[in-house]
């Protein structure tokens, strides 16, 4: 039995050329506007950690109490947390070879 007949007409155009070996350049590029991109992940991990120790002290602490507890608490660990944010985003930025990670920790 012939190989060529199991193609069908799209996979004969394409030949060996689709799927990773399309898409292999974009994966690898690096980010446009790099400051940007490590800020946000700077951001996400900022975010991440402050909804994980709002809900462990939930879980743990006595936070339904009082009225806005909960709130309060959020507040103070968000202010608590913040050096997470340039810390990571700051690294990011300094391994995709950015030369001024200082003010990118500040953003």
């Amino acid at each position: 039995y012939s190989k060529e007949d199991d193609l069908d007409d799209m996979e004969k155009d394409l030949g060996d050329e689709y799927g990773w070996k399309q898409v292999h350049g974009d994966v690898f590029r690096p980010a446009s506007n790099g400051m940007l991109f490590s800020a946000l992940v700077g951001t996400g991990y900022h975010i991440s950690i402050v909804s994980l120790c709002v809900i462990s002290f939930a879980i743990i602490g006595e936070l339904y109490t009082e009225r806005g507890s909960l709130l309060s608490t959020a507040i103070f660990v968000f202010a608590a947390t913040s050096p997470v944010n340039g810390y990571f985003g700051g690294s990011l930025y300094a391994r995709m070879g950015g030369k001024v990670w200082i003010r990118q920790m500040l953003l």
